[in-house]
């Protein structure tokens, strides 16, 4: 993520498009599986109140905006086309 802010701030977002729909499809699938993974673990030791305030916890650490990650995916399935090889 820094890499990439870094990179935007250097070159401007415009150029750096297709990175940063890379970087947000990961984060946002990334999110889901720390809530998946940080939900079991909770279950496994904590119940009751306690439960419920960490699960209300890791639900507002995992919030992740909506996105639609079909068409950051297209756009860099795209670019790779016309590239014809992994261009980054």
């Amino acid at each position: 993520m820094l890499r990439v802010q870094k990179l935007a701030g250097q070159r401007g977002e415009d150029a750096v498009a297709h990175e940063m729909a890379m970087m947000k499809v990961y984060c946002y699938e990334v999110a889901g599986r720390m809530h998946s993974a940080g939900k079991e673990a909770l279950l496994a030791f904590a119940a009751g109140d306690e439960l419920k305030g960490m699960l209300m916890g890791l639900k507002r650490s995992t919030k992740t905006e909506p996105f639609n990650t079909t068409a950051a995916r297209q756009e860099v399935a795209v670019k790779l086309i016309e590239e014809g090889k992994y261009c980054w």
